[in-house]
């Protein structure tokens, strides 16, 4: 259709991210209980989640609602804080939305500086309980042979130099 080609891209891609809970019915398992939703939505669900004038998305909330999503800002006890800022303000467009089984194991969010973008990293942590599953109590043995091989051993000198130079910046031996 000519019309659709003569629309600006921004009216375009409004009206594909106010259609995109139709994709999810197709992506979601049926009776999923831990779902974890996050992205940069470009949009925003409350005029408090940003500074100047919002992108509110009626398709976002009614989705939150209708799947019974929480923002994981939900029991923040300040205003959650942004994750993009422009010349024209801060918003808090990239979300994560969890569901209540989730929710009861977050032990916390925060933002995280992300140097290679304009948008702050998210990081939330979730605990997850301990399984017993039966362990063998194996040894990794390392073939010796290799040792046997100039190349492997020339290789294996130079990598051990350069690692030894980077020492300082880990916490422990074993990161």
């Amino acid at each position: 259709m000519v019309t659709e080609y003569l629309r600006p891209i921004w009216s375009r891609k409004r009206q594909e991210r106010e259609t995109f809970t139709h994709d999810l019915a197709y992506l979601l398992p049926a009776n999923s209980r831990g779902i974890l939703i996050a992205g940069d939505f470009n949009c925003v669900t409350s005029p408090s989640d940003c500074t100047g004038t919002p992108n509110l998305s009626k398709a976002l909330s009614s989705t939150i609602a209708g799947l019974a999503l929480h923002d994981v800002w939900d029991s923040y006890p300040q205003q959650p804080p942004y994750t993009h800022y422009t010349n024209e303000g801060a918003t808090r467009i990239d979300r994560i939305y969890i569901t209540d089984p989730l929710r009861k194991r977050k032990q916390g969010a925060e933002t995280i500086v992300a140097p290679f973008t304009d948008h702050f990293a998210v990081a939330v942590r979730l605990t997850y309980p301990l399984q017993n599953l039966p362990r063998k109590i194996r040894a990794w043995k390392m073939n010796i042979s290799l040792l046997e091989d100039n190349t492997f051993r020339d290789t294996l000198m130079i990598l051990w130099s350069k690692w030894k130079m980077t020492e300082k910046y880990y916490p422990n031996k074993t990161w």
